[in-house]
């Protein structure tokens, strides 16, 4: 039974020997699977990191050229010595596609409109993004105001007189607190709750 067992984990490894053990027969294949998988990851490596150094030479980013190109040789040496795993070019890609996302999504200090007048953005808010209503832009997910519970600004379209409002044909700004179901309006530099006439601060074209 011993032999037969033997016998069926070889056939199984698809070996042409079974004179090894077969505890070793499945190290050796258990250690060739793991140099496969380091073997892709240097080699992704090293094409994300020639990538990026054609890119930042095309640019003339010298210095981000530099460390590309030291990354490279890091890869390549790696690529060819088992064991020594490598990664500059995938993390140093990885690290750029999180700061682009990052650069991307943050939010200004403050917005000016066209007749001059400055409105500041809550601290730490990320946008812009639309409104629930398709009515407008947001920045939203900040903590400002002294007592750092201005969330939202939004940025709304022009809307004609109704009812109590006096319409805004510029559009208008509105600072909003994170209050669920339903966003309070707030002053933007207080964070204090306020009515609603006094929550929209109009926007001004000239």
């Amino acid at each position: 039974m011993k032999y037969f067992s033997r016998f069926i984990a070889c056939f199984m490894l698809v070996l042409t020997s079974c004179a090894q053990p077969v505890g070793d027969l499945f190290d050796q294949d258990q250690h060739a699977q793991a140099r496969i998988i380091e073997t892709a990851w240097d080699a992704t490596s090293v094409a994300a990191g020639a990538a990026s150094l054609a890119d930042n030479v095309r640019r003339g980013n010298w210095g981000a050229a530099a460390i590309d190109a030291a990354g490279v040789v890091i890869d390549t040496a790696a690529a060819m010595t088992p064991g020594v795993p490598g990664g500059v070019g995938a993390l140093r890609a990885a690290s750029r596609a999180a700061d682009a996302a990052s650069t991307a999504r943050r939010a200004p200090d403050f917005i000016v409109d066209r007749g001059g007048q400055a409105f500041p953005v809550p601290q730490g808010a990320v946008g812009p993004v639309q409104t629930n209503n398709g009515r407008g832009t947001a920045f939203v997910d900040g903590s400002g105001g002294t007592n750092r519970q201005v969330d939202t600004i939004r940025i709304m379209d022009p809307t004609p007189p109704n009812g109590r409002s006096p319409g805004y044909p510029d559009g208008y700004v509105r600072y909003q607190n994170d209050n669920r179901p339903t966003p309070q309006a707030v002053n933007p530099y207080t964070g204090r709750t306020v009515s609603r006439a006094e929550g929209h601060y109009p926007l001004r074209n000239n």
